[in-house]
């Protein structure tokens, strides 16, 4: 069998590569790793903006209420989690996955390199059950932001 130098050269760079890739993914849980979530609130109206479209012309409509705002934030920041609003509809929560996975009673699981909350339907929406009602009561929902497993 003849093989060229270049072949040759590629057949081995894919093999190392493809070790390298095989023994550097993650094979366990990373516990520490930081995860974060975009939490969408409801309109000071009360409208939710996850069934609106949103336009120049109805987003003032859609603002949460600013004492909305600090409510959440105050609960979030007093549970550990690290919170991030500018403006908008959202905010966005950062906090370590054993912090996320016991603060929602959820389980965070890696599916095709995403992560994902097991038993949900579409993978990202955190439920908000577990929430205390004065909370839920000013959100749309929570989702995952589009985090990918780590090399």
């Amino acid at each position: 069998m003849n093989i060229s130098v270049g072949n040759r050269v590629a057949i081995f760079m894919f093999i190392c590569f493809t070790f390298l890739r095989c023994n550097t993914m993650k094979t366990t849980e990373d516990k520490n790793q930081e995860v974060s979530a975009e939490v969408t609130f409801l309109s000071a109206t009360g409208l939710d903006p996850m069934n609106e479209t949103i336009t120049s012309k109805n987003i003032k409509e859609l603002l949460p209420d600013h004492t909305s705002v600090t409510l959440v934030k105050n609960f979030f920041e007093k549970e550990g989690i690290s919170f991030q609003y500018y403006q908008g509809i959202s905010a966005t929560i950062t906090a370590k996955k054993e912090l996320f996975e016991s603060f929602f009673d959820i389980k965070l699981i890696y599916h095709k390199r995403y992560l994902k909350v097991e038993g949900q339907n579409n993978g990202y929406d955190i439920p908000l059950k577990n929430l205390p009602v004065e909370i839920e009561e000013q959100l749309s929902n929570i989702s995952l932001s589009g985090q990918m497993e780590s090399f």
